[in-house]
């Protein structure tokens, strides 16, 4: 029997599996230091030399030179294969594998096509940065070593419209795949290929087992818009699902520390200086998959963002999630604006290891931000500050630790202890019938004959959160990757929240919705119900994925409708010719079951 092995088993496979622990079931393992030492089980030894370290999730002999993860271990141990030993281990660790299905074949056979095309792409751009001088200037401008550019496997994507595109092809892959992979786009004018990224710095992104996901592009002009591209998601990649520098700190990282940073430069500055322990979001606002990344790599978390009113709303965002995280974050705050890159290149390691030193706490950091926009010697500023600050602590889970903060508080601004613990506790209160009060509104998932007013709901409901922040505006974007709007009018009103980019501006808000209520893509009921939504800041993640979600199962369930009525079809008036055909949309029609029951299995 062939299961499906994957990045994603192997990460859990990782995460659960402690090394100490199953080599010690194999051999006598003694403490030394950070690591563990013991006989080597693979040659005859008298004196200890075999060495493994929990950190580096790492084993090593001294004497005989074997070495490897807990799966390498297995494989030598056991005398297994590398299938054979993942699925070992995988029995013992209680995680599940599924069968390999022919679609589940045919879908591991394209993931691999767009993971070689994405291999081949990293090393033409590498390939062509060697040989431009100008893209090489640029890096060492910024302080870039060639250590560093093969670290990294930086490149350069040439400013022909289609040199990629071309060499691709000449390799055997069809068009459909490299629009698929996402390193080449279609012209509507020519209908010929071209490449997606023209004339830029290009950062790989790679996923702990080194596998090439994506790209991101960097313009060398201030004059060319936008700044950064991305590639978009793909069958192998999910912007909101990883982190750039990743593979770097999961191989060399102690896992003591992370600090999270904005962006690519910022992550390959920290490493040019020996801090290996950066990583960045990939163009959007931080997400609760990249928050279970942070989590399962790091000990202590710092974010570290740029210093500007962007990156303010990118470090609130980032404490959102990662406090939904069980994780406490602490704030680096830098001067003058200045990025991670800025700061380290200007100041060294030792400056910038002291403001981690310096950092505040998410409470502290939230308290001192409220605290510039009062005057606090007056009554009314301090009054003011203090409605602010209850509303602050009034989010902190930990009663403990709330009390805590409320002591601190009153003691240093002079304040009656029971007063604040009233406004605290109350608003708290207020906070939780709200979250209870929204969660029952959320729509209930029905039959697909009775979705309709439901899915208008959901639609009505992501338009409302969109306006409502860029930031919820990106998240939408990334969860919905197939595209599930039931409503094409709905999806244009949405489509164009990003070129406006409202942050809770209610009266443009107002006159964006009037505006296509005159063009008739919306009409009066859309924008009085659209206005009429609560914005929940306390609960949006869920209410924007239970809505999507419920699009989604909308949305496969008409798909499986019309498959039934083609299979129909096909077996009425079947012929020799036609019966691939048939076969085809049987084995779809099971993919589309399982994939439906898949997704109401994570609601429910």
């Amino acid at each position: 029997m062939s299961y499906i092995i994957d990045d994603n088993i192997l990460e859990e496979l990782k995460e659960r599996m402690d090394i100490v622990d199953l080599i010690s079931q194999y051999i006598d393992l003694k403490k030394s230091g950070r690591n563990y030492l013991g006989l080597c089980p693979f040659h005859n030894e008298k004196t200890p030399s075999f060495s493994v370290s929990p950190e580096k999730d790492f084993f090593h002999c001294f004497g005989c030179g074997e070495g490897g993860d807990g799966i390498t271990f297995i494989m030598k141990k056991e005398n297994l294969d590398f299938l054979e030993a993942v699925k070992f281990l995988c029995d013992k660790y209680g995680i599940s594998l599924k069968e390999r299905t022919r679609a589940e074949e045919e879908r591991i056979r394209r993931m691999n096509r767009i993971y070689e095309i994405n291999r081949l792409s990293a090393r033409f751009y590498m390939d062509f940065l060697s040989k431009n001088k100008y893209a090489l200037g640029y890096l060492e401008n910024r302080n870039i070593s060639l250590d560093i550019i093969y670290k990294f496997g930086l490149g350069f994507a040439p400013n022909q419209g289609n040199a990629l595109s071309k060499y691709l092809l000449e390799q055997q892959y069809s068009e459909e795949e490299l629009l698929l992979a996402n390193v080449s786009n279609r012209s509507e004018k020519s209908g010929e290929l071209f490449d997606r990224f023209r004339n830029r710095i290009i950062f790989p992104i790679l996923s702990i087992h080194r596998k090439v996901l994506g790209f991101g592009g960097r313009v060398l002009s201030k004059d060319v818009t936008p700044k950064y591209l991305n590639t978009r998601d793909t069958p192998v990649f999910h912007k909101g699902s990883h982190l750039y520098g990743l593979h770097v700190l999961a191989k060399e990282s102690t896992k003591e520390k992370i600090v999270l940073v904005e962006g690519y430069m910022d992550v390959i500055g920290l490493n040019q200086h020996g801090i290996n322990y950066g990583v960045a979001s990939l163009g959007t606002a931080l997400t609760p998959q990249q928050g279970d990344l942070i989590k399962r790599h790091g000990k202590n978390i710092y974010i570290c963002f740029d210093g500007d009113e962007a990156g303010l709303r990118a470090t609130n965002r980032a404490i959102d999630i990662l406090v939904q995280k069980d994780i406490s974050p602490k704030i680096m705050v830098l001067p003058n604006g200045q990025d991670p890159d800025d700061f380290i290149n200007e100041n060294g390691v030792l400056a910038f290891e002291s403001k981690m030193t310096q950092a505040l706490s998410h409470i502290d950091f939230r308290i001192s931000k409220v605290k510039n926009n009062f005057l606090i010697n007056t009554p009314e500023g301090k009054t003011g500050f203090l409605q602010e600050v209850a509303h602050i602590l009034s989010g902190i889970p930990n009663l403990i630790e709330r009390d805590i903060y409320i002591h601190n508080i009153c003691e240093e601004y002079g304040i009656s202890l029971n007063a604040m613990k009233q406004e605290v506790d109350g608003i708290a209160t207020v906070r939780k019938k709200q979250k209870f009060k929204k969660l029952k509104s959320i729509p209930k998932l029905r039959p697909i004959s009775k979705l309709e007013l439901g899915t208008i709901g959901a639609q009505r409901t992501l338009i409302a959160y969109g306006l409502a922040s860029i930031d919820y505006f990106n998240q939408i974007k990334e969860i919905m990757e197939d595209n599930f709007w039931l409503k094409k009018e709905y999806e244009q009103v949405f489509e164009d929240i990003g070129i406006y980019g409202f942050d809770n501006r209610e009266d443009s808000k107002r006159v964006y919705l009037e505006e296509y209520k005159e063009k008739e893509i919306l009409n009066q009921k859309d924008v009085e119900e659209i206005q009429k939504i609560y914005i929940d800041e306390f609960n949006y993640e869920n209410i924007i994925e239970e809505c999507v979600q419920l699009l989604k199962i909308s949305w496969y369930q008409a798909k499986r409708e019309d498959l039934l009525k083609e299979i129909s079809i096909l077996e009425k008036d079947q012929t020799l010719e036609e019966e691939t055909e048939l076969y085809k949309k049987i084995i779809e029609l099971k993919g589309l079951n399982q994939l439906l029951k898949e997704i109401k299995g994570v609601i429910q």
